[in-house]
């Protein structure tokens, strides 16, 4: 991620572009044209692959992960890759049917993330695993028995978080298109990462305590979580802060990707092109704040206690809590800085851009942080299945 990037006018000649070919030249450079499709068809299958451990890339998610969003993304780069052979000039005897054929994939990848959000509507693979066993003793009955996996929480709401991808991801130009498949990649691998950490800070707490036999007892939970604290978040804004400067964006006005208004028309639409403009631009923060959830869901599954249920919910709304905090605090740095360099030569190039981008950043992140929570919330169930046994591989 950190080998794409466009430089601000202050920071020549020691920076030099690479998110285009060439300064002079915004066409994409030729091992992004190479790396692009695919990543638009690994990216399906990795998150195909994460959900496969825990057993729930089967049933709707087949239809999510290898139809839908392998559609969505490859017409996303199909579409920009004919605004690459358009804007240089490849076949200019053909250009008349780039434009129509650019719109039509760009609105059926569009078409593709409705079709994807309905179906993930309609059904949801988080449904336990039904299961029978017999009853020892008189009359021998036959009890039914439910078993989650592992993900089952986390895998509704990672779909989910799928789809405001898919939608930056069309109106994101080809090295971004790059860029973004890199950081869901560290976003699984963060998540992957941060259950062990928690897991072992959890085992070890007894050993801090003031009874360290304690671990030694056959009835200590196994399942045991450290509560989140402020360092568990601090990865997910930083990756926000490097998405957003490795898809080609600075915090002045010339670097804004006036292009992507265009995505879905020919023309200046004032209903369209200031939507995807928006998206465009704020669309590092959005996803990694929508992500946060994921770090109190990842490795969950239902549970019959409906105090552990509690304390997942009260997990999602501590996590969204440090995200605006951090944030929160950048701004508040921006503010202080801006002011007390409020007579610099660069102040209105360099400082006060940096405090409305910051501005501008706790807005799109506490909105994305309601809206994740809100719906990370409502899939939460008060209580596990009547039968519910947990899955022996939880927290693995």
């Amino acid at each position: 991620m950190a080998a794409s990037t466009v430089c601000r006018e202050d920071q020549h000649p020691q920076c030099t572009i690479s998110f285009f070919a060439s300064e002079s030249l915004t066409a994409p450079p030729r091992l992004v044209r190479v790396l692009a499709p695919l990543t638009a068809v690994i990216i399906p299958y990795c998150i195909h692959s994460v959900l496969g451990i825990s057993q729930l890339n089967e049933g709707p998610s087949t239809l999510f992960l290898r139809w839908l969003m392998p559609a969505a993304l490859t017409q996303a780069c199909a579409a920009w890759t004919l605004e690459w052979i358009e804007v240089a000039d490849i076949t200019p005897a053909r250009t008349a049917w780039l434009r129509p054929l650019r719109t039509l994939l760009s609105s059926g990848a569009f078409g593709m993330v409705l079709m994807m959000s309905y179906t993930l509507r309609q059904t949801s693979p988080s449904g336990p695993k039904i299961g029978t066993s017999w009853n020892a003793g008189e009359g021998r009955g036959k009890r039914v028995l439910s078993r989650s996996t592992p993900n089952a929480l986390a895998a509704p709401y990672f779909l989910l978080w799928c789809i405001p991808f898919c939608t930056v991801y069309v109106v994101n130009q080809l090295s971004a298109q790059v860029v973004l498949g890199v950081s869901a990649i560290a976003l699984i691998a963060y998540v992957e990462l941060l259950v062990g950490m928690r897991t072992a800070r959890g085992l070890h707490s007894p050993l801090d305590s003031s009874v360290p036999s304690s671990a030694l007892l056959p009835d200590m939970p196994r399942d045991v979580y450290s509560p989140i604290v402020f360092s568990d978040i601090i990865p997910l804004a930083l990756l926000a802060q490097h998405t957003f400067y490795a898809t080609g964006h600075q915090v002045t006005i010339s670097s804004v990707q006036w292009k992507t208004a265009f995505v879905l028309t020919p023309t200046l639409n004032l209903l369209i092109s200031p939507v995807t403009l928006v998206i465009n631009e704020c669309s590092p923060w959005f996803l990694a704040a929508f992500a946060v959830p994921l770090v109190a869901l990842w490795k969950r599954c239902p549970t019959s206690n409906a105090a552990a249920t509690g304390a997942i919910r009260r997990e999602c709304i501590r996590a969204a809590i440090g995200m605006m905090f951090y944030h929160n605090i950048l701004l508040l740095s921006s503010a202080a800085t801006s002011f007390w360099l409020r007579q610099h030569p660069m102040a209105w190039k360099v400082f006060v851009p940096r405090l409305i981008v910051a501005a501008l950043t706790v807005v799109v992140v506490d909105v994305a942080l309601l809206l994740g929570v809100q719906l990370a919330i409502m899939q939460l169930p008060d209580r596990a299945p009547r039968g519910f046994v947990p899955s022996s591989k939880n927290n693995s």
